[in-house]
């Protein structure tokens, strides 16, 4: 707060910035310099203690290598959600769709507070108020319906209908997150470009209201079934919301990337307004020589496959196994291009050619399909792009960054092994919050806060916005 011209004893005047990260380390320093026992042997924090440490107002506020500090003495456990930044090149058949699409997730993130937040939240409920209700409405389409009939019809899919296991309420008011694994293979963007946050289980156990999707109910495992975010946390409002300045933000570092945009790609087709991805016609001519020269594979070709690829292309050595894997599964396949020499179709529906038609729909397209796509003329390390980045704009760094190489949830037990945040050998799979955990998302009110509030709000503004 700015210095009043006349002084006055009765001002209140706020923490600046620093001194909030002064109070915050003090805050962290007077507990962890006192559970060094007698003995000389450092203890794990309680329960109680990392309650009091592992909140967002002083993880955002603290310096990196106090924050690892402090989550070396609380669960040696994560919990991470990944954005969506680039060309995505890579879906499942479960969480498909936007095959090519760009995306610019995780600099609108940087650009809007640096939160991230429940789908209530990204579309406007940000609160519960008459103004954020009729955004949520606005944003969701309803307020565009033709008649209040159809738009109490549309509002009554949006709070009811879901395809999930889940309620539709308690779903969308959640954040997603995953334990133990980051899940780029169903959420991310490009492969081996992706950009995610992680967050010490501590943090999220104690400070939120958490649910796991499926039977296991476990910080300490990853799920064992990767076909969605396994992890649903719920605040205290209705768009639950997290700050990435609570977290550690993992970047990209080597890999080369375009100069401009910071994807691994060549921007492509451009349809209407959007970027897309482009297939490189030499890629696909190299791939398919491959695939021919191998048409007959036998066990003792193994070798010069996977050597025949990482000389043609030279990636990432996991998408090049994932290359070297699909030419034994995929024996038989045709392909041809348009006159265009842009879209790829199928003589074939059986094998490579099938996995062809489906990313020309824009469906769904195994990772090793990004060997095809082309790249960009100038590039720079994606280390060196975020940095130019956050220089120009130095209000959106994160508190908290780590460039990696590699896959994600490799990268982040790595890093945790690196920094020394290791197991002891004992486990509690809800790390001592079992007071938190909701078991039946569809009765736990914890799970429908705001419901009511919402919905009495949002049938006010139909009825006013058709009432003529």
């Amino acid at each position: 707060m700015r210095e009043p011209s006349t002084p006055s004893p009765i001002i209140k005047r706020e923490p600046t910035a620093q001194q909030i990260d002064m109070l915050a380390t003090r805050a962290v320093d007077a507990v962890l310099g006192i559970i060094v026992t007698e003995d000389g042997i450092d203890r794990r924090l309680s329960p109680e203690q990392r309650e009091r440490l592992f909140t967002e107002e002083i993880l955002s506020k603290i310096p990196l290598d106090k924050y690892l500090e402090l989550w070396r003495r609380g669960s040696p456990y994560f919990v991470s959600h990944i954005t969506r930044q680039g060309f995505r090149d890579h879906s499942t058949s479960v969480h498909g769709g936007d095959i090519g699409k760009w995306f610019s997730g995780f600099e609108a993130i940087t650009s809007d507070g640096k939160r991230i937040g429940s789908p209530l939240y990204v579309h406007g409920l940000r609160g519960i108020s008459k103004t954020t209700v009729r955004a949520y409405l606005e944003t969701s389409g309803v307020l565009q319906s033709d008649s209040k009939m159809e738009a109490l019809t549309e509002y009554h899919r949006l709070m009811h209908d879901t395809q999930a296991s889940a309620a539709a309420y308690p779903d969308r008011s959640a954040l997603h997150m995953s334990s133990e694994y980051v899940s780029n293979k169903i959420y991310g963007t490009e492969t081996g470009n992706e950009v995610f946050v992680v967050y010490p289980a501590d943090f999220i156990a104690s400070q939120f209201a958490f649910s796991f999707h499926g039977a296991q109910r476990d910080f300490s495992k990853a799920c064992t079934d990767e076909t969605w975010n396994d992890l649903f946390i719920w605040g205290e409002a209705a768009g639950t919301t997290v700050s990435i300045d609570a977290g550690i933000v993992f970047l990209p570092k080597d890999i080369a990337v375009d100069a401009e945009t910071g994807s691994q790609y060549a921007q492509g087709i451009v349809e209407g307004d959007e970027p897309r991805l482009a297939i490189d016609p030499k890629r696909l001519a190299i791939f398919q020589e491959i695939l021919n020269k191998h048409r007959e594979v036998k066990d003792d070709d193994r070798e010069a496959v996977r050597a025949d690829i990482v000389v043609a292309f030279g990636e990432n050595p996991d998408i090049v196994e994932k290359a070297f894997d699909s030419m034994f599964r995929f024996q038989r396949g045709a392909f041809e291009s348009d006159a265009s020499g842009q879209v790829w179709t199928s003589k074939d529906e059986r094998g490579i050619a099938a996995v062809f038609h489906s990313v020309n729909r824009g469906e769904y397209a195994p990772d090793w399909f990004s060997l095809l796509y082309k790249r960009p003329e100038q590039t720079v390390p994606a280390q060196d792009y975020w940095e130019r980045y956050f220089t120009r704009y130095p209000e959106k760094r994160p508190v908290h960054v780590v460039y990696y190489n590699g896959s994600p949830t490799e990268a982040v037990h790595k890093f945790m092994r690196e920094q020394s945040i290791a197991s002891t050998g004992e486990k509690s799979a809800l790390l001592g919050f079992e007071k938190n955990l909701i078991t039946n998302q569809r009765e736990d009110e914890r799970a429908w806060r705001g419901y009511e509030d919402v919905n009495r709000l949002a049938r006010e503004i139909i009825e006013e916005q058709f009432a003529a």
